[in-house]
């Protein structure tokens, strides 16, 4: 894949999770521990996540960022695996 392909890909993955991975939170995290403190609301909510991320809370930045941490990883196991495959084919042909 070229880079440039890769690299769009990546930042709307870490657009998207910005805002679907604390909705989800807030949606399921209310339905398992109950109603949030505070106006309750999700507007309040992502708010307090987004303004946390901004001054530095790494609990925020984790949250917000899984998503593309996931797949980063991954992507990197199925390169590596390309790489050792064509590696072994090479080697069988030599």
């Amino acid at each position: 894949m070229p880079r440039m392909k890769q690299f769009g890909i990546s930042v709307m993955l870490v657009l998207l999770s910005l805002i679907i991975v604390p909705v989800c939170a807030y949606l399921f995290g209310g339905l398992i521990v109950g109603p949030y403190e505070g106006d309750g609301r999700l507007p309040g909510y992502l708010g307090k996540i987004i303004s946390r991320a901004f001054s530095g809370d790494r609990s925020a930045w984790i949250l917000m960022l899984t998503p593309s941490i996931i797949v980063s990883i991954w992507s990197i196991v199925i390169w590596q695996g390309r790489r050792q495959r064509a590696k072994k084919a090479e080697n069988q042909r030599a």
